[in-house]
């Protein structure tokens, strides 16, 4: 149906209103009032993609979202269109995935006639993504990966089940049969595009990431300890030589990762893993490795704490986590290579005893290379989120853990001993393993190292 000449003008008027305060999200409110009293489901719909348009040029997510999902309605509801309006609701929860209710509809949505079973697994891996225990998407995927005769991505759901305790018969006939009796190795490291896009999975922590792989070299040695006062050449481990599986299975991990394996110490009286930096990395296994745990175990420890070696991560490890000196780092490094930048009064006087350690330890390559990276920031609204980038990086040390180690219960077993390098508890983190054990990445990553089961 056409709008009349009056009510046209009256849209038009209202789109240039939006296009100057897309924020508002009553105009777009009025636009609808005028179709639907028009019944102008036709000119709704061009409305709502002129919406889309707007919102992608002010990079508005907020208006996306809104129009995306009218846009659904009006395809489901008016048009009767299953696809349409599908497609429509998979672009707003593309922008706003953390809506289990957007991704409960979907799933409901692609169960239709035809169904789109890899749809409908994809919203069932975010849901659990969103709530870990939620046993029906996990026994919904295992179902449809039995029946696609995915055995690789039904063990790992079967892992999940059985680690919360929702293992039925057919759960624990599969963990029984396709659990590996001995240790899978990677047959190959991973590539940078594959921990980026695999294990880091944290394009909100890029820059911040990118800033503090500048930093590892310089800023390290600032905290550097004196190995000959710490520990004895008697408790060198010679790693190339040694019979101890722990030794192996770093040997192993540091390969996978693609990180230099570091020199290794008995930590006499220790447990699990403690880390030095003395100009280079040094590792102290404790009493418990040398004497030998589970490998899943051993490979978990070893894939978390030689995840840390990677240059973005370096820092938070050497550092043990604290935050208020990261930031300090951090903010200190940008004024130091754009010193134009002005810092608020509190972060300032962070920064001012670290200040003349950072500018004697930051050359001009690397005053270069942070300066390159401030635009990015700006164009993020300025904003330092380091307890964020610190969870982010310790779940990605946990999910090169589980890589390595092959199956869930083993890994988190070996988690729940660690000391937490961020402020997230090791009950979240591990709650957080469980949907990355059943996500589509992990499945990729598995499969592409040559860790799949069958």
């Amino acid at each position: 149906m056409n709008l009349s000449p009056g009510i046209a003008a009256q849209v038009d008027d209202l789109h240039r209103a939006l296009e100057t305060n897309p924020g508002d999200p009553s105009v777009l409110e009025r636009i609808e009032d005028l179709h639907r009293g028009a019944g102008d489901d036709d000119g709704w719909v061009r409305s709502l993609r002129r919406a889309v348009k707007v919102a992608s040029d002010h990079d508005d997510r907020d208006l996306a979202v809104l129009a995306w999902v009218h846009l659904a309605e009006v395809y489901l509801t008016q048009f009767g269109d299953r696809d349409q309006g599908a497609d429509a609701l998979e672009q707003a929860a593309r922008l706003d995935p953390a809506d289990a209710t957007r991704h409960e509809v979907l799933v409901e949505l692609w169960s239709r006639p035809p169904a789109r079973p890899d749809r409908v697994a994809a919203h069932h891996r975010a849901l659990v993504g969103l709530d870990p225990g939620r046993v029906a998407s996990l026994r919904a995927l295992f179902e449809n990966n039995l029946a696609a005769g995915a055995q690789d991505a039904a063990f790992c759901c079967a892992e999940a089940l059985s680690f919360l305790g929702r293992a039925d018969t057919a759960v624990l006939e599969i963990v029984g049969r396709l659990r590996p009796r001995t240790a899978k190795l990677p047959q190959r490291a991973l590539t940078p595009e594959e921990w980026r896009r695999g294990i880091l999975l944290a394009e909100h922590t890029n820059t911040v990431a990118a800033v503090f792989s500048v930093l590892a070299g310089p800023v390290a040695d600032l905290y550097k300890v004196d190995l000959r006062a710490r520990l004895s050449a008697d408790d060198r481990v010679d790693v190339a030589s040694t019979p101890l599986a722990f030794a192996r299975r770093f040997a192993a991990a540091a390969n996978a990762l693609a990180v230099p394996l570091p020199e290794v110490y008995r930590w006499r009286g220790g447990r699990g893993v403690e880390f030095l930096h003395a100009g280079a990395p040094v590792l102290l296994a404790g009493e418990d490795l040398m004497a030998g745990r589970d490998d899943a175990e051993l490979l978990f420890v070893a894939g978390r704490h030689l995840a840390y070696l990677r240059p973005e991560c370096y820092l938070l490890r050497v550092l043990r986590g604290q935050l208020p000196t990261l930031r300090a780092i951090f903010l200190g490094s940008l004024q130091i290579a754009l010193p134009a930048i002005e810092l608020p009064v509190d972060d300032a006087r962070l920064v001012d005893p670290l200040y003349p350690r950072l500018e004697k330890a930051l050359g001009p390559k690397a005053r270069a290379a942070i300066a390159a990276l401030v635009p990015r920031f700006q164009q993020l609204g300025g904003v330092v989120d380091l307890e964020r980038f610190t969870v982010t990086a310790e779940s990605a040390a946990n999910r090169a853990g589980l890589l390595l180690a092959g199956e869930l219960q083993g890994a988190i077993a070996a988690l729940l001993k660690e000391t937490p390098l961020s402020p997230a508890p090791l009950e979240t983190q591990a709650s957080t393993l469980v949907g990355y054990a059943v996500s589509e990445p992990y499945a990729e990553l598995r499969a592409a190292l040559g860790l799949a089961v069958a």
